[in-house]
């Protein structure tokens, strides 16, 4: 219960359709796999016909933390192996992304996660996208019971606020079914969707049946399934379930923290509508922190006692760890800095006070350069 289920699809042949101005053919991808030796390795591909018009911007993240940043640019049907990265943890999500050819008829970022080094195609979290332009992700939380006529949306998001990138597109599914006692023959989906998004450039991506689609006022959804003709659950559990999936994105210029809220009425004939839950997303900045010493072995194998903890922990350096002024820096799940403390000892107290329960990021830091990072966990 709580984990990540993705589903990836993938179409053949890969070809794109028609010409796209302003492009030229490029298509970058992405691939990602774990080695023998439990390091990651992502693989950066071109596999347009055209060389790429200018770099592109690649980064490798594990729980907000910026493993690495670079660029590349590749001939046609050219790629690149990325250096091998050793993961902080366990069961982390690292996530790869580079940005698309500028013009490409498709999502700007490309996205590859690896979950406990599994494939997961698209990023489930924060970042959204797909892995290429013929691959498609589809990613589900797992939950215990639910209600069958329900709304969610993706990409997941980081943390409680579920938070996501800036300028993310978010992908809508409605989900309803039948639990009546006798066949529907028509079914509406009623969405309002939040004055931050652009109503007009809603992208119906795909339904179960065939349905009309229709924006009333400025940023109303009108979807009906007419003459759907829906048995019943207790008569075809299966034929009873419907859905549809659509993309909506977000306006410029969004203020930090944003946040998006949305639920849909699902009516069924002429009854009254059922109200789906409400989901919500958060639009802002989450990367942590850049550095290249995040790629090197720890230098300092830090203790802390306890971990997890209630009202008090302590850091310990290990003996033999250089004298200095030592900066102890702490984050929340989505990034954002919560304290940072400075010792000259062996040891640094940490007071819960007002940190958040849950999971907490860390590093330590000797004259500028880090010596060690990891996480903790606040209950």
């Amino acid at each position: 219960i709580g984990d990540e289920l993705c589903v990836v699809a993938n179409i053949t042949p890969e070809e794109l359709c028609g010409i796209t101005p302003g492009w030229n053919g490029a298509i970058m991808a992405l691939e990602g796999e774990c080695d023998e030796n439990n390091q990651v390795v992502f693989t950066v591909k071109n596999i347009g016909n055209v060389a790429n018009s200018e770099p592109r911007q690649i980064l490798i993240i594990e729980d907000q933390i910026v493993l690495l940043e670079t660029e590349v640019s590749l001939n046609a049907m050219f790629q690149q192996v990325l250096p091998p990265l050793t993961p902080f943890g366990d069961t982390t999500t690292i996530v790869a992304t580079v940005e698309q050819e500028p013009g490409f008829p498709g999502d700007p970022l490309v996205v590859f996660s690896l979950n406990n080094c599994t494939g997961m195609g698209g990023n489930p979290t924060g970042v959204g996208g797909n892995a290429g332009p013929f691959t498609a992700t589809k990613c589900f939380l797992v939950v215990n019971a639910y209600d069958p006529n329900d709304k969610n949306a993706n990409p997941l998001g980081f943390g409680e606020n579920h938070s996501v990138r800036p300028g993310t597109p978010l992908e809508y599914t409605i989900r309803f079914q039948n639990t009546g006692n006798d066949t529907a023959y028509i079914v509406v989906l009623r969405d309002t969707l939040s004055d931050h998004f652009e109503a007009a450039r809603t992208e119906i991506l795909g339904a179960s049946h065939d349905y009309e689609f229709a924006l009333v006022g400025d940023n109303i959804l009108h979807i009906a399934f007419n003459n759907i003709l829906l048995p019943d659950s207790t008569t075809n559990l299966e034929a009873s379930q419907g859905f549809v999936l659509f993309r909506v994105y977000p306006k410029d210029n969004l203020e930090q923290g944003t946040v998006v809220e949305n639920r849909a009425g699902i009516y069924f004939d002429y009854n009254e509508p059922i109200m789906t839950n409400t989901v919500f997303r958060t639009y802002e900045d989450f990367i942590l922190v850049k550095t290249d010493d995040v790629r090197q072995p720890q230098t300092l194998d830090v203790s802390i006692y306890p971990n997890p903890f209630s009202t008090q922990t302590t850091f310990e350096l290990p003996e033999g760890a250089p004298a200095g002024d030592y900066a102890l820096e702490l984050y929340d799940a989505a990034g954002r800095r919560l304290r940072s403390l400075s010792f000259d000892g062996m040891r640094c107290p940490v007071m819960r006070n007002t940190l958040p329960a849950g999971l907490l990021l860390w590093k330590i830091s000797r004259e500028g350069r880090m010596v060690a990072s990891g996480k903790m966990i606040a209950e």
